[in-house]
């Protein structure tokens, strides 16, 4: 066993509040389809962003050192300081530190002020990092001077790292090594301190894993050792979704939360910080789980707050189950016409025949009481209960949890519109005569919502939706899909349509551009 202090780094040392069960199953659908949505486009939150244009891998590791130590704060903010950095450093960050010479080069940072960095801490950072790559080559190299493959996680190994940078020479800059807790020891922190290591676990994260967004150019370590890098988004977000019950951001949650998401995804961890941290920074989440705010938040279906306590999990309120009352289920309101509860049944009655009665006894009781009566196309129902829960059962039945069910639903409710109840506006036949037509289209089937054309010319149209009480991914997949499916209907040929913009991540509108050939 490896330890650093006495403190296990051991998989297990640390208490987590549920036991693995049925709980992780809800989990791992959640946090996979989260993990889905939140991917690359959303690099515009963060400092990984300013590092990735790098092609060479050599530039992308001293960038990426940069961009992590600098990673606090918010990230507009962190953002800024990061490309004042870069841009200091010209074409190269790489050459720029193999040729760095701290007494002659020193005071080009002269004047920088960000959070508790001073221009002689970015120095000081280069001057050692410039250090590194001249006698061992790489970051990676010094790095793996202290891994050990037998090692349960890279907490052994990160604090060799550290160590191996504070005991050089700190001069000009400092006249001896900065002491804990001040300058560039914020990035600097060793996990044997019990710090939780946010910024040296971030940039870890970035070097290491081979998936999108991350880089992937540290081939030697395993995704399967890293930890979880664990700021104020992390350490709020993580107890509200069972992955924590410690109140402490350090070293102990940092691998108490990994190692709940190992039994998740034991070979990649920390695939999912991504998409929760991006999470954390876009939503504001109340002290009050009734405030309006839950009811757009992408961890509605998991967050503990305010769910029922179950005696079965000591550490806590349990995963919501099936049957449960979902939370904040009297906060979910927005209805929704029958028309779009026929065509999700009938979509999964065509295309899955066979598996139709057991997709309706997976349903919650409220979707499950819905699906099996007579549906009223024009009767309102709640949303969540006979839409958004139906569907992403179907994607998780159908489409092994891709939300492309819902796209192809949509597809198929268009066709089931379009020849029923506005079969008039198809036998007219023109793509402009329907988006002339969406607010009112769109109206029978959200009541509670609206749409509004942005831009419309005769092979191109943008459409906005701006208003929508309960704003839920899938539903808006499943709106795209709807407006591939009635271009088709049109005859229209090289069908484009993409959601750029989600209200359920955080955007103002959710916008769909469509074109066509």
């Amino acid at each position: 066993m490896t330890t650093l202090s006495g403190m296990s780094m051991r998989a297990g040392a640390t208490k987590i509040p549920y036991s693995c069960g049925e709980g992780d199953g809800l989990l791992k659908t959640e946090l996979d389809r989260l993990y889905r949505e939140f991917d690359a486009s959303w690099l515009d939150l963060d400092p990984l962003g300013l590092v990735r244009p790098y092609t060479d891998p050599e530039d992308r590791e001293i960038a990426g050192f940069i961009a992590s130590a600098l990673a606090i704060g918010q990230y507009d903010l962190i953002r800024k300081a990061v490309r004042e950095i870069l841009e200091m450093m010209g074409p190269s960050p790489y050459e720029f530190v193999r040729r760095f010479e701290s007494r002659r080069s020193g005071g080009i940072f002269d004047g920088f002020v960000y959070r508790f960095y001073r221009g002689r801490d970015i120095g000081l950072l280069l001057s050692w990092t410039g250090a590194v790559v001249r006698s061992h080559g790489s970051l990676l190299n010094l790095f793996l001077k202290g891994f050990h493959p037998d090692d349960a996680d890279i907490g052994s190994a990160l604090s060799r790292f550290v160590r191996s940078l504070l005991a050089m020479d700190p001069s000009p800059f400092y006249a001896r090594p900065p002491a804990r807790g001040t300058g560039i020891r914020h990035f600097l922190a060793d996990p044997a301190d019990g710090s939780a290591c946010k910024r040296l676990n971030l940039f870890l994260r970035w070097m290491v894993r081979r998936d999108s967004p991350d880089l992937g150019i540290w081939r030697s370590i395993p995704p399967s050792r890293l930890i979880m890098p664990v700021d104020t988004h992390i350490a709020r977000l993580a107890p509200l979704i069972g992955l924590t019950s410690r109140k402490s951001a350090d070293w102990r949650m940092a691998v108490g939360i990994t190692e709940a998401l190992r039994r998740l995804d034991p070979g990649d961890p920390v695939k999912y910080d991504f998409a929760l941290c991006t999470i954390g920074k876009r939503t504001a989440c109340p002290d009050d789980p009734g405030k309006s705010a839950c009811g757009s938040c992408p961890l509605i279906g998991l967050c503990l707050k305010g769910s029922r306590q179950d005696a079965n999990f000591p550490g806590g309120p349990a995963l919501r189950q099936e049957g449960d009352e979902p939370h904040g289920a009297n906060q979910r309101t927005m209805q929704v016409k029958g028309t779009a509860v026929l065509a999700l049944n009938g979509f999964i009655r065509e295309k899955f025949p066979a598996r139709y009665d057991e997709w309706v006894q997976s349903l919650p009781p409220e979707g499950r009481k819905t699906h099996r009566n007579s549906i009223l196309a024009f009767e309102n129902y709640l949303i969540y209960d006979a839409v958004v829960v139906p569907t992403e059962k179907a994607c998780e039945m159908f489409y092994g949890g891709d939300d492309r069910g819902s796209w192809d639903s949509g597809v198929f409710s268009a066709s089931f519109a379009l020849n029923s109840f506005y079969k008039v506006f198809f036998r007219l036949g023109s793509p402009q005569f329907i988006i002339k037509r969406a607010s009112r289209v769109f109206s029978s089937y959200y009541p509670e919502g609206e749409i509004s054309v942005a831009e419309s010319s005769d092979r191109r149209v943008v459409l906005h939706i701006v208003k929508f009480k309960e704003p839920y991914h899938i539903v808006e997949v499943g709106i795209g899909g709807w407006m591939e499916g009635a271009l088709r209907l049109m005859k229209c040929e090289n069908i484009s349509v993409t959601i750029t913009k989600s209200m359920a991540k955080g955007a103002p509108v959710t916008e769909f551009v469509a074109t066509w050939g």
